[in-house]
């Protein structure tokens, strides 16, 4: 692959109706095309009644936060290009999810082995896990890859993908370890 030929990272958020058809918005979207380097995922707050657009860019160590319309720049989380481990920084995370209440947990990632719970406002609430082994790890907290979380809105559970051993570790909304198990 060659940067600008194969990967380009130009029209990264395009906008589509149910119908298939781009819609105007995708024009505010490419105005913050320059500053993502490698988007991973993205999501809406389905919580939120602004349905704000959730943007994970792993190679910038960076959540991005936009209005529903692209137009505006809400919030970033972490920094810009620097990777890290604390509450202002991540290493390459993948995604996030949220809680009714407007909470927000982050799998930190393909190279940082934690997942971070976030508030409402952005603040850290708590953060878990540590370098686990690759391929049979069995210890609760101890990741290889964390790829993926998923917040159960009725129980508030915390489902989180332990990619590197295929297995998924559930917590309870604070981070303790409740169940794991392993696939594929």
């Amino acid at each position: 692959n060659k940067m600008g030929v194969d990967a380009r990272w130009e029209h990264n958020i395009l906008v589509f109706d149910g119908q298939g058809n781009l819609l105007p918005d995708a024009k505010n979207f490419m105005q913050w095309d320059a500053m993502m380097q490698r988007p991973h995922s993205i999501t809406i707050n389905p919580y939120d009644p602004d349905k704000a657009v959730w943007f994970v860019d792993d190679h910038k160590h960076v959540i991005w936060k936009f209005s529903h319309d692209g137009s505006k720049m809400l919030a970033r989380y972490g920094t810009f290009g620097e990777p890290g481990a604390d509450d202002h920084h991540f290493n390459r995370p993948t995604y996030i999810d949220f809680f009714p209440n407007g909470d927000w947990v982050v799998a930190d990632g393909y190279n940082g082995t934690r997942v971070v719970k976030f508030d409402k406002n952005g603040k850290m609430l708590a953060q878990w896990g540590q370098k686990g082994m690759n391929n049979n790890d069995t210890r609760p907290a101890y990741f290889n890859n964390v790829h993926g979380v998923g917040v159960d809105s009725k129980t508030l559970r915390i489902f989180v993908n332990d990619r590197g051993n295929h297995r998924v570790q559930v917590f309870d909304k604070d981070g303790k370890f409740l169940d794991q198990w392993k696939f594929g």
